[in-house]
């Protein structure tokens, strides 16, 4: 199997989960589908009938401009019928939601099959993993610290705490480790909009100087991955 280089190993791991389904998916949600890689690949590579929902008009206008179907949407309150899709993703959207229960239920109200749940993790076993989930934690702070809801990824107990009133037949979890290495000046690089808007003397901006002392010379890793696969009792 081969997967172009803007597929990152958390996408790897969902399109691998998708192909191993059988029977096979004929239909595909994506919740918070972002750039739509995933279903994209899925559209082009196993013929699967696949639609994007996300909040932001700009992603849906691209995807379907691209040929693939898309629409402006809340995870929370999906505009399709129970079991319209066979199966449905939601990955790196949970953390960004509220009240994510309602996400996902709605995610579990509109699959026939089942949903896939992933989020991103960090083993803090492992010092660089552990750099790497105290840089995370700062960057989240700086988005709560400007209105955004931005909480720390969830794990799996905290995925399968948010069913509720479905039958679910199985669980399965799976985790993948990246050991990875990046920098803080890469990571800052997509903060730099959010770290204009900060005043001059907030103690976010104090804090950052503390984290540029403690990771210097010492590795920072990208995060790994959690996965969340749901199968609905038929």
């Amino acid at each position: 199997m081969t997967f172009k280089m803007t597929i990152n190993q958390q996408e790897r791991e969902i399109i691998q989960t998708i192909r191993q389904f059988s029977p096979q998916p004929r239909s595909l949600l994506d919740v918070g589908c972002g750039e739509g890689k995933v279903i994209k690949y899925c559209q082009e590579n196993l013929k699967i009938d696949v639609i994007g929902v996300d909040q932001h008009a700009e992603n849906v206008e691209k995807l379907i401009g691209k040929g693939i179907k898309a629409k402006v949407g809340d995870a929370r309150e999906l505009p399709f019928s129970n079991e319209q899709f066979d199966w449905v993703i939601i990955a790196n959207v949970l953390h960004h939601i509220p009240n994510a229960n309602k996400a996902l239920n709605e995610c579990l109200r509109v699959a026939k099959f089942g949903v896939i749940a992933s989020e991103l993790w960090y083993d803090r076993s492992i010092k660089s993993q552990q750099y790497g989930h105290e840089l995370d934690s700062w960057c989240k702070s700086l988005h709560q610290a400007l209105g955004f809801y931005h909480r720390r990824y969830l794990n799996s107990g905290e995925i399968i705490a948010l069913i509720q009133k479905i039958n679910i037949a199985s669980i399965d979890v799976h985790y993948g480790l990246s050991l990875m290495e990046t920098t803080i000046d890469y990571w800052l690089n997509d903060q730099k909009t959010y770290l204009e808007q900060l005043p001059e003397n907030h103690v976010l901006l104090w804090e950052l100087e503390n984290l540029k002392a403690k990771f210097k010379n010492k590795p920072l890793c990208e995060p790994g991955w959690l996965q969340v696969i749901l199968k609905k009792a038929t």
